[in-house]
Parts: C-alpha cells; sequence; structure tokens
C-alpha cells in the first residue's frame, strides 16, 4: 500500500493557492526545494491543479516569442509581468486532472501505473471534504517517484536471493540490457552528426534562455549538455534554475551554459551494456532521477530515467493480465447473486463467488451475502486493512465491531492476529480496483450511425475502452478510432488522448449530474 513506501519528508503538505501570485508561489517552491505544488481552491476546498516550475518559466518565454522556436534572450519587463501574474493565470489551460490522487489504503501497482506514464508524484488523499489547514483538500501526503523506485530497489534485490516464480518474472526483467530493451539508437557511430538522432540536446556556448525554451517546447525533463566533440560535459534542466533570484533572471537567461554551470559536476552516466538492476541501483544510490547512456567515447547515445524504469516493469505486469485492472461501481453491483458475488472494499474488487461456494453451508456467510455487489470499506480500518473494532460495551474489553453481524474469517474474540489468512487479506480473491471516477463516452460508428454512451473508468486506456466496446460492436477493433477527426493513440487515457474531463466546471456551473454533457 501507499502508506509503505512514503518517505519522512513527503508527509509535509506543501500547496499554492490559486489567487497567489507567482512571485510568492516561486518563494514556496524554493524554501521547499520543491519542483511541483498542488493548487488549492479555499473556498471550495478543492484541489484546482497542479504547479510546475516548468510552468512559469513557459509563461516567461511564451510571453517573448510563443512555443514555436527557442528564444535567445529574456527582457526584464517580461520577468516583472511573469511574477505579477496569479497562479490561476498561469496554469489556466492546465485541467485539474493533471493531479495524480490515490487513496493512501490502495496498492502501490498503481501508483506505479501512474508514475509509468511521466507524473512524478501522486497525491494521498483523506477522502474527508471539511477544510483543514495542514491537509487542504484532504491531502494527507505525497508519493513521489523516487520513493516508489527506492522500494523497487528493495524488491529486486530480494528476487535475486529467492527462487519462487514471482522472482523469476522480476529477474527476467531487471537482467535486460539497455540496448534490448530499446533505450538509444545509433545510426553510425563514425558520423558525429548521427550519435543521438533521437535526443536533443544543447552546446556549453547555448543560452540559458535557448536550452530553457527547448526543454518547455519539446516537453523535456532533461538535455545533454556537449562539448564541440559531442563528448557528455553537464546536463541541464529546469530545476537548475530553481533557487535562481527572479531579480538575476534578465543576466542568467541571456548567459551561456557553460557560465551558469561552471561550478556543476559531471552528469552521471552509464554503458550501453548495463542491466536494469545496475541502473535502478546507481539512481536509488546517487539520488538521482536520470542517467545518460553514452558510448566509449563519453558521447550521449540515449537517457533512462526513473519514468522509463516504472514504464518496464509496469508493462511486464500488464502483458501478465488478462482482466480489467479497473471497474467501476455499477459494473460490481451487477454481481450481487450466489453464484456470481462481488464486493468491494479499501479501493480493492473481490470476487467472492469461489469462497462462497466452498462455504455454502456457513452461517457465517449471511453478513456477505446481505452485502454482495456493494462496497463494504467501512467494515475495515483504513490503515491496518483488518476487521474495525471497539470496546465493548458489557465485557469492557476490545472487540471485533460487526454491527452487522460477525462474518466469513472474523475470530469469536478480538486476538489480535489471525490463525489463516482472512478472505480480504488473500490476493487470489482481488481481481481488480475500484476506479476512483467514472466518465460516461459517446460513441458513434460512422459506417452504420450506430450511436451508444458507455461508462468507463478514467484510469483505462482506449484499448481497454475498446474491449468493453466489443460487446455491442465485435467487430470494434477493425476500425479506427477518432474524436474530431484526430486518430486516438489506443495505448493511452481518455485524458492523455486530450478528452478532458470537464465535470468539474459543470459542477462550478451549478449544472446537475444527470444533465452533463457526455
Amino acid at each position: 500500500r501507499l502508506n509503505d513506501v512514503r518517505m519522512k519528508n513527503e508527509d509535509v503538505v506543501v500547496f499554492v493557492n490559486h489567487d497567489d501570485t507567482i512571485e510568492r508561489a516561486l518563494s514556496i517552491l524554493n524554501k521547499n526545494k520543491r519542483s511541483t505544488l498542488p493548487i488549492i481552491q479555499k473556498q471550495q476546498n478543492k484541489i484546482y491543479g497542479l504547479l510546475e516550475l516548468k510552468d512559469i518559466f513557459a509563461a516567461l518565454l511564451n510571453a517573448k516569442q510563443g512555443v514555436n522556436a527557442p528564444v535567445t534572450e529574456v527582457a526584464t519587463d517580461d520577468i516583472e509581468q511573469t511574477l505579477a501574474l496569479t497562479v490561476a493565470e498561469v496554469c489556466k489551460h492546465k485541467p485539474s486532472s493533471s493531479v495524480n490522487t490515490m487513496k493512501k489504503y490502495q496498492p502501490v501497482s498503481t501508483a506505479m501505473e501512474i508514475m509509468a506514464k511521466g507524473a512524478h508524484e501522486v497525491l494521498v488523499l483523506s477522502g474527508e471534504n471539511e477544510y483543514n489547514h495542514d491537509h487542504p483538500a484532504g491531502i494527507l501526503s505525497r508519493v513521489t517517484q523516487s520513493s516508489i523506485v527506492e522500494k523497487v530497489c528493495s524488491i529486486m534485490e530480494q528476487a535475486k536471493k529467492n527462487d519462487d516464480e514471482v522472482s523469476t518474472n522480476i529477474n527476467d526483467v531487471i537482467s535486460s540490457n539497455l540496448e534490448s530493451l530499446g533505450m538509444f539508437s545509433v545510426v553510425d557511430e563514425s558520423d558525429v552528426d548521427q550519435l543521438n538522432p533521437y535526443l536533443y540536446s544543447v552546446s556549453e556556448s547555448d543560452s540559458v534562455a535557448h536550452a530553457t525554451s527547448l526543454l518547455i517546447i519539446y516537453n523535456l525533463q532533461a538535455v545533454p549538455v556537449i562539448d564541440d566533440s559531442q563528448v557528455l560535459v553537464d546536463n541541464f534542466s529546469i530545476k537548475d534554475l530553481s533557487s535562481t533570484n527572479p531579480s538575476n533572471w534578465t543576466d542568467i537567461f541571456n548567459m551561456s551554459i557553460k557560465s551558469f554551470k561552471e561550478k556543476s559536476k559531471t552528469p552521471k552516466m552509464i554503458a550501453r551494456d548495463a542491466t536494469l538492476f545496475e541502473v535502478v541501483n546507481t539512481l536509488v544510490s546517487e539520488k538521482i532521477r536520470r542517467l545518460w547512456i553514452v558510448n566509449d567515447n563519453k558521447q550521449p547515445i540515449g537517457v533512462i530515467s526513473q519514468t522509463d524504469v516504472l514504464k518496464f516493469l509496469v508493462g511486464d505486469m500488464l502483458m501478465k493480465q488478462t482482466k480489467y485492472n479497473f471497474f467501476t461501481p455499477s459494473e460490481i453491483a451487477q454481481h450481487n447473486g450466489m453464484d456470481d458475488c462481488w464486493v468491494s472494499l479499501l479501493g480493492r474488487v473481490y470476487n467472492l463467488t469461489p469462497l462462497i461456494e466452498k462455504e455454502a453451508n456457513n452461517p457465517l456467510i449471511a453478513p456477505l451475502v446481505r452485502v454482495f455487489g456493494q462496497d463494504i470499506s467501512h467494515w475495515f480500518n483504513a490503515s491496518t486493512y483488518d476487521v474495525k473494532t471497539h470496546i465493548h460495551p458489557v465485557t469492557a474489553t476490545r472487540a471485533y465491531y460487526t454491527p452487522q453481524g460477525r462474518f466469513l474469517h472474523v475470530p469469536t474474540s478480538y486476538t489480535g492476529s489471525f490463525e489463516s489468512k482472512p478472505w480480504w487479506k488473500d490476493n487470489q480473491y482481488v481481481i481488480g480496483l475500484v476506479s476512483q471516477k467514472t466518465r460516461k463516452i459517446r460513441l458513434v460508428n460512422m459506417l452504420t450511425h450506430q450511436d451508444h454512451t458507455l461508462e468507463v473508468c478514467q484510469e483505462e486506456t482506449m484499448n481497454q475502452i475498446l474491449k468493453r466496446y466489443e460487446a455491442i460492436n465485435a467487430h470494434a477493433v477493425s476500425y479506427t478510432w477518432k474524436r474530431l477527426g484526430i486518430p486516438l493513440d489506443m495505448t493511452k487515457t481518455l485524458s492523455e488522448n486530450g478528452i478532458e474531463d470537464e465535470d468539474a466546471s459543470f459542477e462550478n456551473l451549478g449544472i446537475a449530474e444527470k444533465y452533463y454533457p457526455v
């Protein structure tokens, strides 16, 4: 669970208000050494969006020349105008869905899937609606890519010592080298100009403004800095600008990268034949986000980051899955019979059909029978993942709190432990996760003009949505899926395809949910 991987410093909730100025936001970012901050709308106690350091510099450089070409210099007027903007003005084009949130009891695998798509952190929510200054909008803490990768590293080390099936699968993935993973591409090593045709880079003589705008235009986290022989001498990222004073920005943006980073250390690099295990170990031990892949001459030919590591591991997990990862509450509600019984609790979906068949004559299944197809999270303690307890009013001793009646695998008296694994901790019954948010989409078959509305999970990719649609149209896979004439990337979610969830906007406008357009 997410609770198991949080670092101590991640429990500190730092945020910015949507009406704060960029100057104040920068101060908060620098003081707390953060590159991102959740944006809170105090009046409604809601998460408004996510402010990234990159957004601030994008506003600054875009004010000068737009996003079509790198800029070469920055004027003082541009800086003053940018600092005076509000956070809401800078982030007005970013949807609230750009913030990734989860509940503290959800599994790490879900966070891994989110981070494998590029998110550097996930906010952990309590689910409470009342405003609390220490936990605005219910934010308890955050989990970062670094903490997840550190946990992954310990799992990898343990897997090398074991010989079970799971460990074997992990070892198969982590023993892959960077070349087999496709992490770089070299056209012709004898031609220096073709060493890194798919890797953006900057030279030492390029200005800081040029390098920064390159990061923004191509949505990069960092670029390698090379000398005249294309040897890697440094790297440049937005974070390099995080501790700079805005009063010095005019000079900083107009100076060369070499002058700006004259005291920086040589960037961490790794050989092309390194394994994924070596990469993860280096990332964790050096406390860095990325490694530059170099050839024998120390010329950059690729890069591997924390995001890439999680992408490989998540990809391997997903290839082994044949069922949906996520279910809507309405889907769960349909499975409410003795021969088809599901329940959800603390974000997980359980298929209890085999258990109920086995225990058909046991009277302790009665409380479960009454809640088939429903969520029973309120029966359990979200922190311990066990049945809730209380002080019994008669015996004055601790007892399991089961007002609905004692159910299967709950002991008659409180012992603090179980003789065997109870069903709610047995992963053989877990078939997926409850969607945090469902969306309704309208699908039109342009050949037959048939029109259908589907309720889908916001976490699902278009390929998973296609699987749902196959129940209506068996030929769904043979069609090209488009929106407004633009083909969709079937490996991405609706939001990642630019189809944002606008429910929050409809709610702000006072539109009843039943009238929300799909």
